[in-house]
């Protein structure tokens, strides 16, 4: 059996979910406007059906043995981890969003903000709720930390992590943002892991989701609160981590013949770079485009202003 195969069915399926997402993109792309957001995004997500398929063959290729479902945590969860997932992973947010802010900054200089604001008006929650913190969560863990991790899982726990977790920032095809959400996915990597649920995985993904949609929603209602909030969620994330291994541990399912494992060689994966390639060059293109028209001299203009 090729020791690579894992990683090279990983990428490869990445690529195919980057455009199966292009491809669905492309018609909303010529008429385009602010009440066409919500059927765009929820069209993209409903799609990625398409690389779930296709990954559940590739699962199905490595590895005949053992049933689907359960290798992709397809199982319950003790609920007394349950304010603790939920907790660590808000407080993450917080925590990797100020711990990486001169970056984003940077980025969000040269490249500009994200097109889609969720800030669009209290009548639209339901909408973003049912998109962010039920389909998103649904397709995208079980995509990332159910049928990714299965794939990378003969590499080593640390590369499963890191290639799934890269993998997730990389669904969002968002430069800007690829560091935080590469170190939400190692949150919920953990998650998925120490209690072998891809389940658990979800709701900690939803409950993060949803803070983060109700505090941009109803920002202009609680500022301090919001600000109190979050800076005592980035002090408090170390301790979190702490308390969640220490005193949550007779709750977890963990793998241990997963972590014991030895790790095989990945070996080269053309799908891979193809993505690198892709993201430098739409982010290349993004900041020449911003500084033809002007848009970063007076982002940057901006900072020393006001």
């Amino acid at each position: 059996m090729n020791k690579g195969r894992g990683f090279q069915h990983g990428w490869w399926l990445m690529l195919i979910t980057l455009g199966v997402m292009l491809a669905t993109a492309l018609p909303f792309s010529f008429a385009y406007s602010e009440d066409k957001q919500f059927a765009y995004m929820m069209f993209n997500e409903i799609t990625l059906i398409i690389p779930l398929l296709v990954g559940f063959c590739f699962v199905n290729a490595e590895d005949c043995s053992g049933s689907i479902i359960d290798r992709i945590g397809i199982k319950g969860f003790s609920p007394k981890v349950l304010p603790f997932i939920i907790l660590l992973l808000v407080a993450g947010q917080f925590f990797v969003n100020y711990a990486t802010l001169p970056i984003q900054t940077i980025l969000t200089i040269l490249l500009g903000g994200r097109e889609y604001d969720f800030a669009n008006g209290v009548e639209n929650l339901w909408q973003n709720i049912l998109l962010m913190c039920v389909l998103a969560p649904i397709f995208e863990e079980i995509l990332c930390r159910g049928i990714l991790m299965d794939l990378f899982k003969r590499y080593g726990v640390a590369k499963m992590l890191i290639y799934s977790s890269f993998g997730f920032a990389v669904l969002h095809f968002d430069m800007q943002s690829l560091i935080p959400l590469f170190f939400i996915g190692i949150l919920l990597g953990m998650i998925r892991i120490t209690t072998d649920s891809i389940f658990a995985a979800m709701v900690a993904h939803s409950a993060s989701n949803l803070f983060a949609l109700l505090s941009i929603t109803f920002e202009q209602f609680g500022v301090f609160a919001e600000t109190v909030i979050v800076i005592l969620g980035t002090v408090a994330f170390p301790f979190l981590v702490w308390y969640y291994f220490k005193k949550c541990s007779g709750c977890f399912k963990c793998r241990r013949e997963l972590i014991q494992a030895e790790a095989s060689p990945t070996g080269f994966s053309a799908a891979l770079v193809i993505i690198l390639f892709l993201f430098v060059i739409s982010g290349f293109a993004l900041a020449v485009s911003r500084f033809i028209s002007g848009e970063l001299f007076y982002d940057i203009r901006s900072l020393f202003i006001y």
